[in-house]
């Protein structure tokens, strides 16, 4: 805490301030839920937040040599505030599936010096998110989920460091059981990161797919469960447990080599 300086790393300097008090931070929080029984739907909104007195930041000054000198000070007109809300609903006849949207913000200002002057960091965000659960017929359920987020970071000073980022998630799950113990599933992912300064787009797919086939249970008497190791498939077995035969495809992303596994599971 003595306004001295530290020369452990003769490029990083650090000061004390005897003058720093303590940060005090002040935090509040409110939250509704509301679900009718009746038609199955529900409500769900929630608020945080958050103000700092005395905020411990630091000031940083670059000297000459590129050597940076850091001292801790306390600046006021810190705070933080987010929202989440969700909505929540049957498909059809209720027996048919559910659906919810949920949508979220966030808004927070902080403080640090920079050669003197003051950089105030805006940040802000915002996204909002689509889950489905689907049955149309017997023995068929989908999963269909999105989400689409905005990040970003504003300065006051050297506006060039602003930062902006778009993050798409996308995702289907399908599997259909079908006479004779026999399953298809399948599942589809694709990430879409939007530029970052000089980083361009990208773009990830990942799909999926296996099928599997129910062997019937031989009667097992009462009692614990029983273990063992198989030495070939080094896969754990559980005796009273109806094994299955599942045979797995999956493709890479782009510019990998497609694979295709066999295995054995419980």
């Amino acid at each position: 805490m003595q306004p001295l300086p530290d020369l452990t790393n003769p490029f990083l300097v650090h000061i004390g301030n005897p003058d720093l008090l303590q940060q005090l931070t002040h935090s509040f929080s409110a939250n509704y839920t509301g679900f009718n029984s009746r038609n199955f739907r529900n409500l769900q909104v929630a608020l945080q937040g958050d103000i700092s007195q005395h905020q411990i930041t630091p000031a940083t000054t670059v000297l000459s040599g590129g050597v940076q000198q850091i001292q801790y000070v306390n600046v006021d007109g810190v705070w933080h505030v987010s929202s989440n809300l969700a909505y929540g609903f049957p498909i059809g006849d209720q027996r048919k599936g559910n659906s919810s949207i949920g949508v979220h913000v966030r808004y927070g200002r902080d403080a640090s010096f920079v050669n003197g002057q003051e950089n105030i960091t805006t940040g802000l965000g915002w996204g909002s998110n689509l889950k489905l659960n689907f049955h149309p017929v017997e023995r068929l359920f989908i999963e269909a989920l999105g989400s689409v987020d905005y990040t970003g970071a504003l300065y006051s000073i050297y506006a060039n460091q602003n930062t902006k980022t778009w993050l798409q998630n996308y995702s289907l799950d399908a599997s259909w059981e079908l006479p004779g113990a026999v399953t298809l599933a399948s599942n589809y992912s694709l990430q879409i990161t939007g530029s970052q300064g000089a980083l361009p787009s990208r773009s990830v797919a990942l799909w999926n797919a296996s099928i599997s086939r129910g062997l019937p249970a031989r009667p097992q008497p009462a009692g614990p469960l029983l273990r063992f190791w198989h030495p070939q498939y080094g896969q754990q077995f559980h005796a009273n447990r109806r094994p299955q035969l599942c045979r797995n495809t999956a493709d890479q992303p782009a510019g990998q080599n497609t694979f295709t596994k066999s295995r054995i599971s419980i």
